[in-house]
């Protein structure tokens, strides 16, 4: 893999790597830059030396950033020296297991519950009890696992992805490629194109696309009333990511410009029987005891709620009006400003102070610290988001943040609005 530039084999030490096997293999290949800087202290980087091999002139798939500013170098420091004095843990494990049982165990209650009742509505209503609680988990253990940020063991994180491929029936691994290698690096940037042109798999778009969301994308008529339909087609999204699933992992072999690492065994295992579990428990068991309507009912009201809570939760911190669309310098190959500060300035949080908005979101209305320090557990974030406000405050960087999710999701639906008349800029 390479970082700023050089190539480092690192295959002998990759049994060894206290982040475990999967995040050293899923950036084979690659330029690991953004990540390897983000997820370690500054004291490691000698580390890397020994495993030497070459160097490139330049990463032909994606760009590079200026190297790590004094901003993000001393707020690196700050953070690390906050967990240090207050003997805190950054991966947690308790509370976040605790919530993890919590969870699983309501939505196969509800599930449950939605199968032996003989009333229409209540049926409904369990449903919705267990998309939302579906959501939940995809905010906290699977998001969790993704980032290795609960607990300090590799199959610990392996168990909590597996969490999406068989509860939700999305695949964890391909989720991997879209978010740690895809939308944490690259947050935003775009090539400046009109064609595929978002290096964040979260923002790609083609020409034509459903919705106009980038600058400089081609302005369609249609685009004029998108913030009408564009969040109702938001509940499609648990549809969308299982076929998206088996278009990447059988026959696209990539994710926008994110090309898919072959899998391994356990990774292919939990792809194939997580779907066929998924499709066991919410399909085929249900249809044999209340039939194939009754099923179908329950389950496109859960998949709504969960796609809904995840669509809105998830487009509120990145596709709106205060979050910029970097572009990569066509010359140089870079985007002209440095990783931390693309962060800051392509992202918004809301709610701060809300324990209950903390909670039911996982902690991603402080999207800000989540993208400065991902390895970190969601627990932390009210109180480092404290320590990154005031740092940004005396570094005159930006910090945008909204006072509550009502707000902020206002303030994407205008942003729809906005960009569908065809607007440029704000």
């Amino acid at each position: 893999m390479a970082v700023r530039g050089k190539v480092y084999n690192v295959t002998s030490w990759i049994a060894k790597h206290p982040g475990g096997v999967d995040t050293i293999v899923l950036n084979g290949g690659r330029d690991a830059t953004q990540l390897f800087e983000a997820y370690h202290p500054t004291r490691v980087y000698s580390m890397l030396n020994q495993y030497y091999v070459g160097e490139i002139s330049a990463d032909a798939e994606n760009p590079d950033f200026p190297p790590m500013s004094n901003f993000y170098l001393t707020l690196k420091q700050k953070v690390e020296n906050y967990f240090i004095d207050n003997k805190l843990n950054p991966r947690p494990v308790n509370e976040m297991l605790a919530r993890t049982l919590f969870l699983m165990s309501v939505v196969f209650a509800f599930h449950y519950l939605s199968i032996v009742t003989t009333v229409t509505f209540f049926r409904v209503l369990c449903a919705a009890i267990v998309g939302f609680a579906c959501a939940l988990l995809s905010f906290m253990p699977v998001h969790e696992g993704s980032h290795a940020s609960t607990s300090n063991s590799p199959l610990g994180w392996r168990l909590l992805g597996a969490v999406h491929d068989f509860v939700n029936g999305a695949s964890f691994y391909t989720w991997l490629h879209q978010h740690f290698l895809g939308h944490h690096p690259f947050t935003n940037v775009t090539t400046g194109d009109h064609v595929h042109d978002a290096l964040d798999p979260d923002v790609y778009t083609n020409d034509p696309d459903i919705r106009r969301i980038k600058p400089h994308q081609t302005w369609y008529n249609r685009y004029t009333v998108q913030q009408y339909y564009v969040p109702m087609l938001y509940g499609l999204l648990g549809i969308k990511y299982r076929i998206n699933d088996l278009m990447i992992m059988f026959v696209l072999k990539t994710n926008g410009h994110i090309w898919l690492t072959p899998p391994n065994t356990w990774h292919l295992t939990m792809f194939v029987l997580g779907k066929l579990v998924f499709l066991s428990y919410r399909i085929i068991i249900p249809a044999y005891y209340i039939g194939l309507g009754s099923t179908l009912l329950a389950f496109v009201v859960a998949d709504l709620v969960t796609s809904y809570v995840l669509a809105f939760v998830f487009q509120v911190n990145h596709v709106v009006s205060v979050a910029k669309w970097p572009t990569v310098d066509k010359q140089t190959g870079r985007v002209n400003m440095d990783w931390a500060e693309l962060q800051l300035n392509t992202t918004m949080d809301y709610g701060h102070g809300s324990y209950w908005t903390t909670v039911l979101s996982g902690a991603l209305n402080y999207q800000v610290v989540h993208h400065l320090f991902p390895y970190i557990s969601q627990l932390h974030y009210p109180a480092l988001a404290l320590i990154v406000k005031q740092h940004c405050k005396e570094h005159g960087m930006p910090y945008h943040v909204q006072p509550n999710f009502w707000c902020a999701l206002k303030e994407h639906i205008h942003y729809l609005a906005v960009m569908g008349h065809g607007h440029s800029d704000f």
